[in-house]
């Protein structure tokens, strides 16, 4: 069983699934795999968001990123850190340009409340250079995401969350984050 057909299996489970999820009429297979891994509250928002800016500007997103786990968000954040104590304690590969402020546990892709977005050009080719717009990064705020856009120490053009603290964890492992520890290390 792979890592989203847990996810599926757990949020059934939890009751999390809803019964009428919207379909995505401007997704693509990589879109709609990736959309399948967020929470149903971020699921529907998410593929609104993609079919509306689809109706507006017939312009085509790709959800490039959704859910990570810890490993992937480690290996993610520690990009650019060569002299991170963390990253080499751990002994993570720091090649590449700082990707992420977040730990593994402390980023909202870890519990499915945060997706990346691309534009897509006409050969389907995820076209990794053009920055979001205001007015296409509108739409999705209107639907109550925040873009990280707007975030002022680390600007994140392509990212988009549920609002405020990471909902799906405890007050506890928030304060971890908040103070710049990994929550779960060692565990």
């Amino acid at each position: 069983m792979n890592i989203q057909e847990q996810i599926l299996r757990i949020q059934s489970m939890m009751g999390l699934i809803q019964e009428e999820t919207l379909i995505c009429k401007h997704c693509n297979e990589r879109t709609k795999k990736n959309i399948e891994t967020l929470s149903p509250e971020i699921k529907d928002k998410a593929i609104k968001f993609i079919d509306d800016v689809f109706t507006k500007f017939n312009k085509t997103l790709t959800v490039t990123d959704s859910f990570r786990s810890f490993d992937d968000q480690n290996k993610l954040y520690c990009q650019g850190r060569s002299k991170d104590e963390f990253c080499i304690k751990n002994k993570i590969p720091t090649t590449g340009n700082k990707v992420t402020r977040q730990k593994g546990g402390c980023s909202k892709h870890n519990y499915g409340e945060a997706f990346d977005v691309y534009f897509t050009k006409s050969n389907g080719i995820v076209d990794l250079n053009t920055k979001m717009s205001e007015e296409i990064a509108k739409i999705a705020e209107n639907l109550g995401l925040e873009w990280g856009g707007r975030w002022t120490e680390f600007v994140d053009s392509p990212h988009f969350q549920s609002p405020g603290t990471l909902s799906s964890i405890s007050v506890v492992t928030d304060m971890f984050c908040k103070a710049g520890l990994q929550p779960f290390e060692g565990t």
